[in-house]
């Protein structure tokens, strides 16, 4: 007999105690049974892989996500801030940069031109402080 795509079937799987608590804990969160937060999940995992159209991207994405927080994180401690520093301009930018250093040190042959590095270089610094420019004459944010 075959089988419908929307027939749902039975699977068994094991998994580690704390991961099936911080399931239990996310399907209460959400008011979902155990079930529907998994196939939740499971989907919103192949949801994510198809917006990225490859693994590389993916796993690029993920390296950039992995220096902004740490970055982020680790100047909020240095500056003696919380764990809310994605409001403070200083731990932001050190966040952002380590982005474009965790970018440039992964394909290092993209740094290879020390001239067009400094042009990037100064198409960027052109660009934040047009934005800059632009905010000061919008005002302070209310």
């Amino acid at each position: 007999m075959a089988h419908k795509p929307t027939d749902l079937r039975p699977l068994s799987v094991r998994m580690p105690e704390k991961l099936r608590a911080r399931l239990d804990q996310a399907s209460k969160r959400h008011d979902r049974s155990m079930n529907a937060e998994i196939l939740y999940r499971l989907e919103n995992s192949f949801t994510y892989e198809n917006a990225f159209d490859s693994g590389e991207l993916y796993d690029i994405a993920i390296e950039m996500i992995v220096a902004f927080r740490s970055a982020g994180a680790g100047a909020a401690y240095s500056n003696g801030h919380g764990v809310d520093w994605l409001s403070d301009p200083h731990c932001y930018r050190t966040a952002a940069f380590a982005v474009l250093n965790t970018l440039m040190l992964r394909e290092p042959e993209a740094a290879r031109d020390p001239e067009e590095v400094l042009l990037q270089c100064e198409a960027l610094k052109s660009a934040i402080l047009t934005h800059v420019i632009n905010a000061k004459r919008k005002g302070p944010k209310p």
